[in-house]
């Protein structure tokens, strides 16, 4: 009879892999998620680097904006960043000097304007011949630093901006020097009354 191995001295089976206890498959899974959510973060950085200009202050150079404009910052607050933006007030008649020169043949013509411009407070000066008295339309010249004065008289005496211009010498010299503004009388005058008290 063939010989018979007793079941105690049979070959073991071969070993199995231990089974991780629930407990460690928790604590694998978390580790996995740690790196990924650290991965995620780092990435995120990188790119808001990369997006926002290396961290340096850029911002005052990438800013849209108009140079000498003012603009509002926060609380609506304005920052300068130019002139003032404040107009020039307008001149008052009487605080300069105003010449009336007759630039034609009519006799009074230059003295009912200069009896017009002293009726609305401005402040006379000579009034007598121009040069050229052949002058069709009437001219108001201005001192250097004066437009703003010729603008007001001209306006009153209803003569448009095109005609206004700097003085040139001949007319200064029979003005005087201590006229800012010099108006050159023209016949477009003649409509307007001659004599005011």
């Amino acid at each position: 009879q063939p010989l018979r191995v007793p079941p105690s001295v049979a070959t073991p089976p071969p070993p199995r892999a231990p089974v991780p206890e629930p407990e460690d498959r928790g604590r694998s899974r978390w580790a996995i998620l740690g790196a990924a959510v650290a991965l995620i973060a780092v990435g995120l950085v990188v790119a808001f680097v990369v997006l926002s200009g290396g961290g340096s202050d850029n911002n005052a150079a990438n800013t849209i904006g108009t140079p000498g404009k003012t603009t509002a910052g926060a609380g609506g607050s304005k920052a300068s960043t130019g002139a003032s933006a404040t107009p020039a007030a307008t001149p008052k008649p009487g605080t300069y000097t105003v010449a009336v020169l007759n630039g034609t043949a009519v006799p009074g013509l230059a003295r009912g304007v200069a009896n017009r411009l002293q009726n609305t407070k401005f402040k006379i000066g000579n009034v007598t011949n121009a040069a050229d008295q052949s002058r069709s339309a009437t001219l108001v010249e201005y001192a250097p630093g004066h437009l703003a004065e010729a603008q007001v008289v001209a306006k009153s005496i209803d003569v448009g901006k095109d005609a206004i211009q700097a003085v040139d010498p001949g007319s200064r010299a029979i003005a005087g020097s201590q006229a800012s503004v010099v108006v050159i009388v023209g016949s477009d005058q003649n409509t307007s009354p001659q004599s005011q008290p």
